[in-house]
């Protein structure tokens, strides 16, 4: 079973650092990503907290990091301690308390991804509409992409009808973090696919955020 510390599309970037341990063959190296104005005094990473299930209370996010491996890889059920290590010493670098540890395996991304958190008032961080630059330009695309497939699905499958709308959420690198049909969908795979393929094959450019959300609809009896 999947453990979920970012919430269904979670919390809201500078790359400072990639990996400073060798990984296995198939394995990316850890990234860190950061925002200006967000981190605190640096401390030892022995001090900070590793945990690997949700928060009761309020957080705010100062370091990013995540660690990816080929799909064609299985994912380990618990992060590598290298890895663990080294998003730790990350957080340390910009003052967390906590490091918050998230396994994430779908069909599209295989990954570990730590967020560095400090406490603060209310739950967790609210994850914002993408607004930043290249992301518009990126949206246009992926939504005729996701168009075209669908109208070669209802050419080839005139009785089709139905609705996809997949929420997705953008990584601090311009990457896909995670994305997902709604409830409200078709459940229809080849149309769940011709949306969900072109989220995760694109660049988003760099949120002003850690992350940021966003939204892409295609409805078959609106296509032209």
């Amino acid at each position: 079973m999947k453990r979920h510390l970012l919430s269904s599309l979670s919390v809201p970037v500078i790359l400072v650092a990639t990996a400073i341990f060798p990984m296995t063959a198939g394995c990316s190296s850890v990234q860190h990503a950061t925002r200006p104005g967000v981190g605190l005094t640096a401390r030892d990473a022995s001090l900070v907290e590793v945990k690997t299930t949700g928060l009761d209370s309020g957080y705010r996010v100062v370091s990013f990091s995540s660690w990816d491996i080929l799909l064609t890889d299985e994912l380990p059920e618990a992060a590598p301690e290298d890895v663990v290590i080294s998003m730790r010493e990350a957080a340390a670098t910009h003052g967390a308390e906590m490091l918050l540890v998230d396994r994430w395996d779908d069909p599209y991304r295989k990954a570990f991804y730590g967020m560095g958190v400090v406490p603060a008032e209310g739950g967790a961080p609210e994850v914002k509409a993408c607004d930043h630059v290249g992301f518009s330009a990126a949206l246009t695309a992926v939504q005729s992409k996701a168009r075209s497939c669908a109208k070669r699905i209802k050419k080839e499958r005139p009785a089709i009808a139905g609705t996809v709308e997949a929420v997705f959420e953008v990584d601090p690198n311009g990457g896909i973090l995670r994305a997902a049909a709604t409830p409200n969908s078709s459940r229809d795979s080849g149309l769940q696919g011709c949306v969900i393929d072109p989220i995760y094959a694109s660049q988003w450019g760099t949120p002003t955020g850690f992350t940021c959300k966003g939204t892409i609809t295609v409805d078959l009896n609106k296509l032209d």
